[in-house]
């Protein structure tokens, strides 16, 4: 064996050891908050559902929320395939993950610089920065992990100009998610700046395009018009979508602002960033986050282009972040999903992490022990601040006690408080932070589907009728809403409008079990007990008897 060989695999058990050292502590942690939507899927642990996740959204029937990642959910699959329903193994999955992604930054630095020394440092810095805490620590986030684990290799083969397999690389970091297409782009642009003929190059990107082309295509059948840049998302959770132009550009250099700002400084990170936690700028000019963030990219642009610089390691790691930032800066697809949200900084980070290893990297060739000291506070204060951040994912509890004391003034950590209260049968309290999320958006459609349900369980009917109507018509796709409708259609002994209400929604929903209850429900009352006995599997647990004995006291 070399001592190449020797040191890159020393780098990579570093890396491993780094990524558990810095959370280790996530693994004791259950399922959070969006983790639900696939742990709480019974068919994904079910070796079928590897074939089938290919043809469905994200969140199957759910289209309109403009997310396909098949390689994804079939990692998910696999999870609860091998290991089980617990969630530690996902845990123990994504810090690895993690520490594979490290050490392909080494090995692409490495490549693109042929500097072991800024390699390593690069490494180094990517690995304990705290922004990541959210990628790692929470489970579903393991979108941003596998997409960065495909680009990398496929960027060290693009770089030994080794197209197709690069191109097949990227193909699966799309299928992870979907804001790996910009890799190709980031490929050509590296090359750019380093003064690469890459124009060379220009008749194999075929095959990146090829693959694109497929991408594209199966998810245009999968998703429809939801399929390029818009989703149904209600204005709360991304104010930016229905605000006027200008006010999106100084809102979108205030974001960038943000997102760099908390890359370095790892203080005021935040668990939600939804409506009224961070405020539009109507006034570009009265924002001085928006300015700091305008004169920033100015400064990382020209890092990128000017002649001084082209070719070197900070024209390349300014290149690295603006185009892989490109995609979740709100500059371009504001539209599109949140507003924020700390785990997309994963990838594009890289870029920032390079460029401050440039800096750590002549500041210990100019003045060791100076340099040596920053190294060590760098790696004690982020190494701190990821560990002491990793409990927020701990369990729903945890996570939204933090959105409450990170973002008090937005509605997601008071409603998911109100909800914990609430299956926890403490009313008052429950309505308490209800009441606190309606002044700050009282049309929410997730706010009115609790308030319905916490009348529905009050007895209110008329009540939880109105709320729930309201939230459904706001959001069409609010099944639940529609659910607890037709329930309380039915404690109004209303079971013919009941069933005529649900029915239309069961094609394409006949596992749900909810939906089976309340068919059972209503054909059973209605004295149709031959059609009840088809939705009688609504509850595995229960007897045929006990089941009857359940639907005779509703």
């Amino acid at each position: 064996m070399s001592s190449q060989t020797r040191i890159i695999l020393c780098v990579l058990i570093l890396s491993q050891l780094t990524s558990f050292l810095l959370y280790a502590n996530t693994i004791k942690g259950s399922f959070v908050y969006d983790d639900h939507l696939f742990a709480e899927r019974a068919e994904l642990a079910e070796p079928r559902v590897l074939l089938s996740v290919w043809s469905q959204p994200y969140v199957p029937g759910r289209a309109n929320l403009g997310v396909w990642r098949p390689l994804t959910t079939a990692s998910f699959a696999l999870n609860f395939i091998i290991f089980g329903n617990s969630p530690v193994s996902f845990h123990v999955v994504s810090i690895v993950l993690n520490g594979l992604v490290v050490w392909l930054v080494f090995l692409l630095i490495l490549e693109l610089a042929r500097d072991w020394k800024l390699a390593a440092l690069t490494a180094f810095v990517f690995a304990v920065l705290p922004i990541h805490t959210q990628a790692v620590a929470y489970i579903k986030s393991r979108d941003e992990l596998l997409a960065a684990l495909f680009i990398l290799p496929g960027w060290l083969l693009y770089l030994r100009q080794r197209i197709l397999p690069s191109a097949i690389f990227v193909f699966f970091a799309m299928l992870a998610k979907e804001q790996a297409i910009a890799a190709p782009l980031l490929f050509l642009a590296v090359d750019w700046v380093r003064q690469k003929n890459w124009k060379n190059l220009l008749p194999k990107i075929k095959y990146f395009v090829l693959f694109m082309a497929i991408y594209l295509g199966a998810r245009f059948a999968i998703l429809k018009e939801y399929a390029f840049g818009r989703d149904d998302m209600y204005t709360s959770s991304n104010p930016l979508r229905d605000a006027p132009s200008l006010t999106a550009l100084g809102t979108g250099f205030k974001i960038a602002f943000v997102y760099i700002s908390k890359t370095f400084i790892p203080k005021g990170f935040s668990a939600t960033y939804a409506y009224n936690h961070l405020p539009l700028v109507t006034n570009m000019f009265l924002s001085w986050q928006t300015i700091l963030g305008l004169i920033i990219l100015a400064v990382l642009v020209y890092l990128a282009l000017a002649r001084r610089f082209r070719g070197g390691a900070l024209s390349i790691g300014a290149t690295i972040f603006l185009v892989s930032y490109a995609l979740i800066s709100k500059f371009i697809f504001r539209d599109a999903g949140e507003m924020v949200e700390e785990h997309w900084m994963y990838f594009p980070s890289l870029g920032l992490a390079l460029l401050a290893a440039v800096l750590l990297q002549q500041l210990i060739t100019q003045r060791k022990i100076l340099g040596g000291t920053a190294l060590s506070v760098v790696a004690l204060w982020y190494g701190a601040s990821t560990i002491e951040r990793n409990p927020v994912w701990l369990n729903d509890r945890a996570f939204f006690e933090a959105m409450v004391r990170d973002a008090p003034n937005s509605i997601p950590g008071h409603l998911n408080m109100a909800i914990i209260y609430y299956n926890e049968n403490n009313f008052a309290l429950a309505k308490q932070a209800a009441d606190r999320a309606a002044a700050i958006d009282p049309n929410n459609p997730n706010l009115l589907q609790f308030l319905g349900s916490y009348e529905l369980a009050l007895g209110n009917l008329e009540r939880a009728k109105d709320y729930l109507q309201k939230s459904f018509s706001i959001r069409s796709d609010f099944l639940e809403s529609r659910e607890l409708y037709a329930l309380a259609l039915s404690k109004q002994r209303r079971y013919q409008e009941c069933l005529d209400f649900i029915a239309p929604f069961l094609p394409g929903r006949e596992r749900n079990l909810r939906l089976r209850y309340i068919m059972a429900l209503c054909y059973y009352k209605l004295g149709r007990k031959d059609a009840a006995q088809a939705f009688f599997d609504w509850d595995p647990q229960k007897s045929e008897q006990e089941k009857i004995q359940f639907l005779e006291n509703w």
